[in-house]
């Protein structure tokens, strides 16, 4: 990837996630005269942080899928996967990891809403994803 590629999608993934944050804010129902809206958006941010960082693995997959598309063996597949079940886990574990952070911050209620929109937000993205990405064939 040019520079100039990278750039535009590192710009292009900021904006994603400015504009989660929205979806996020309006999809909580928290207000800043909610008792727990400082608390909530305390926990949020360092779960965003941590996701950005599982992001970058997954996207780094996709571009490893894309370049080995072609040259598609056992092997290259297997690394794949394995990478790909790795990243799958990972945020399993930090959802996780943070709805106990965010119950225990706010109440059951706004932790589960918050696992239920970033389930929704997932779903969304990974069906935008799955859609552009072939499926291996065996060559």
């Amino acid at each position: 990837m040019t520079d100039q590629a990278a750039a535009f999608v590192s710009y292009g993934r900021a904006e994603m996630r400015e504009d989660k944050v929205v979806f996020i804010n309006e999809s909580m129902n928290l207000t800043s005269a909610d008792p727990n809206y400082d608390a909530f958006w305390h926990e949020y941010y360092p779960y965003e942080t941590e996701l950005k960082k599982i992001n970058d693995q997954r996207i780094q997959l996709i571009r490893d899928y894309n370049f080995n598309y072609e040259t598609m063996d056992d092997n290259i597949a297997n690394n794949l996967a394995e990478r790909a079940l790795t990243i799958h886990k990972k945020k399993l574990e930090l959802l996780k990891k943070y709805y106990e952070k965010i119950k225990r911050a706010t109440s059951p209620v706004i932790a589960v809403r918050f696992l239920q929109v970033e389930y929704r937000i997932s779903l969304l993205m990974d069906a935008a994803i799955a859609s552009e990405t072939p499926l291996a064939e065996k060559k």
